[in-house]
């Protein structure tokens, strides 16, 4: 690839390129409400790598993959993630990977998380929930997706195979829906019916457990409870709660003629109606039996009869429980895990319950966090902007609570240089502010005095790549492959961070192909930060003046880098220093031979 050919176009099509508009992300949706995790028809249970970037973020994602590898938000996420449930992780996976592009959703879930923290109370009331919750989690999947293969565990070709006929994942399914029913203000199935009415009197279901009728204020949390809400009334829920065996598979209690066969469906092997009507067979028979052939005969006969039953006992069961398991998970509990896999209110109360946990670990990070924290400002503007203050990196500071902390005004220049040595801070800084404008999106706490910024569309992160040899490319034609991508993806909402690129190239080429490359990012208009060393390049977009660049640099005490930063363009990059700190100054390469002959 020549150096015009790799070049050509970038300042032609700033200017259109910044004119085009461009679709919200996924995860944006309208103020107080959110996607669902879970899609009708899923072939399996959701995971948290389900909902990682994919290389060219197609499916609506603020971050590529190279980017989040870039930035470490995976360990960003680490931070984060104290949810207790696997939706719980889906859902902080998901809002990082795809966080609101739109600032009324921003600012919905912003309003949420607050009303926990303020509410000690609600706070608990859903902590409790998703502790209560969190044992049955996985049997709600099991019921949903998995395969059980009776009690022997036989092999089978479903992804998610299971010993058992289903019993015990049916009992806790319904369990977790009484839960988010009781939670929601509703009444549960223990209290229906006469004998579950007069039962319910006298034991109330939990009646120290917190319940989720209590207003609350902001529009997240009103959907968020009003998906529980309507869990009561789904058929899912129905068949879990009062669900009828017939033949022509699980029915409701409305969806029953009153001239249908059919029985209330009992999560247990103790069927009492059937072992009432095989000791009756059993009785008439021996009866009828003795009746026949007199008297000497039944005295015969019955000790004969009781010989049989005693060493038939345990096949005699083997059988009824293999015939019972058998025929209740195939007629009913298997079909009801289908159902509750095709019904969009029983998924939107699940998806609901993820975000609840989601929203619990990002209130519990900001009690870990050992520095400031600050609820950011959403601005509503036609370009990026962002202004921060006293921000501090959310990963290394969980470790190190005495890291320093920088300010930093991204909102007029479109260009931003940060100039200085190597380890003065220089990729820690960018990195920090991009994170917090991650953990902003979210609508979480960002570590920092103060903030205020503008939902980014596009979040990029240019690192130096090495050539990549299948391609017959070097390293000058990858990195610039990379920023071309970047430049062709992002629009004036976009945040972007250009680590030193184009460095496999002349000196004078790479001044000129820089040029024209930050010059068309800045008839773009999106938010730009170019580390580099190059500090002529620096100085002569200075010279330019006016409003559109800014200038950092790493400063200095002495040799000792003191990792914050102040305006101006560094004048060297202390390559001597760093050479000494590791041990291969001029001095140590001189030791090198000093006792040769």
């Amino acid at each position: 690839m020549s150096l015009d050919e790799a070049v050509v176009g970038f300042e032609e099509v700033a200017g259109e390129h910044a004119r085009r508009p461009r679709a919200s992300s996924v995860a944006s949706g309208k103020s107080g409400r959110y996607d669902s995790l879970i899609q009708l028809g899923q072939d399996d249970a959701p995971e948290r790598e389900d909902y990682a970037p994919n290389e060219t973020a197609d499916k609506g994602e603020v971050f590529d993959a190279a980017a989040y590898r870039a930035l470490e938000l995976d360990d960003l996420l680490k931070c984060l993630d104290t949810a207790k449930l696997a939706l719980g992780q889906c859902a902080l996976q998901r809002s990082l990977t795809s966080p609101s592009t739109d600032p009324a959703g921003v600012r919905a879930r912003q309003e949420a998380l607050l009303e926990i923290e303020g509410s000690p109370e609600l706070r608990e009331r859903l902590q409790y929930l998703v502790d209560s919750c969190a044992r049955g989690e996985q049997a709600v999947f099991d019921l949903i997706w998995a395969e059980f293969n009776g009690p022997l565990g036989l092999s089978s070709q479903g992804k998610r195979p299971r010993e058992g006929f289903g019993y015990e994942a049916f009992k806790s399914t319904r369990r977790v829906f009484d839960r988010l029913v009781a939670f929601a203000g509703g009444t549960p199935r223990k209290s229906s019916g006469p004998l579950g009415k007069l039962i319910g009197s006298i034991f109330p279901l939990a009646p120290s457990e917190p319940r989720g009728d209590t207003p609350v204020r902001s529009s997240f949390l009103k959907g968020l409870f009003e998906d529980l809400r309507r869990l009561r009334d789904s058929r899912s829920y129905r068949l879990l709660a009062h669900g009828i065996v017939t033949e022509s598979g699980p029915k409701t209690r409305d969806e029953m003629p009153w001239y249908a066969l059919g029985y209330r469906f009992r999560p247990t092997f103790f069927k009492p109606l059937l072992i009432l009507t095989l000791i009756v067979v059993g009785a008439i028979g021996v009866e009828y039996y003795s009746s026949v052939y007199g008297q000497a005969s039944h005295q015969t006969v019955l000790p004969l009869m009781g010989l049989f039953a005693f060493s038939a006992v345990l096949p005699l069961l083997a059988i009824y429980f293999f015939l019972v398991g058998t025929a209740e998970r195939d007629s009913f509990m298997k079909p009801v895990g289908e159902a509750i896999g095709s019904d969009p209110v029983a998924l939107r109360a699940l998806d609901a319950l993820g975000e609840i946990d989601a929203l619990l670990a990002l209130a519990r990070f900001r009690d870990r966090f050992p520095a400031e924290t600050c609820m950011p400002e959403i601005l509503v503007e036609k370009r990026h902007s962002l202004k921060i203050k006293g921000v501090r990196n959310p990963v290394i500071t969980l470790d190190e609570p005495a890291y320093v902390a920088n300010d930093g005004e991204f909102d007029k220049a479109r260009i931003s240089f940060i100039t200085g040595p190597n380890s003065g801070g220089k990729t820690a800084l960018c990195k920090t502010v991009l994170q917090c404008q991650a953990l902003a999106q979210m609508g979480s706490f960002v570590p920092a005095a103060e903030a205020a910024m503008s939902p980014a569309d596009r979040i990029f992160y240019q690192i130096p790549q090495p050539g990549q040899l299948e391609r017959h490319e070097g390293r000058f034609a990858t990195e610039l492959s990379r920023t071309r991508d970047i430049f062709f993806a992002c629009s004036p909402m976009s945040l972007t961070v250009l680590d030193e690129p184009f460095e496999g190239t002349s000196f004078e080429e790479r001044l000129s192909v820089s040029r024209q490359v930050l010059d068309g990012f800045i008839k773009l208009g999106s938010s730009t930060i170019f580390i580099t060393h190059n500090h002529a390049l620096a100085r002569s977009y200075r010279k330019k003046g006016g409003s559109k660049s800014q200038f950092l640099m790493t400063d200095f005490d002495g040799d000792r880098a003191t990792y914050r930063f102040k305006k101006g363009i560094a004048s060297h990059s202390h390559a001597e220093s760093v050479a000494r700190e590791i041990g291969f100054g001029k001095e140590d390469i001189d030791k090198r031979f000093e006792n040769r002959d």
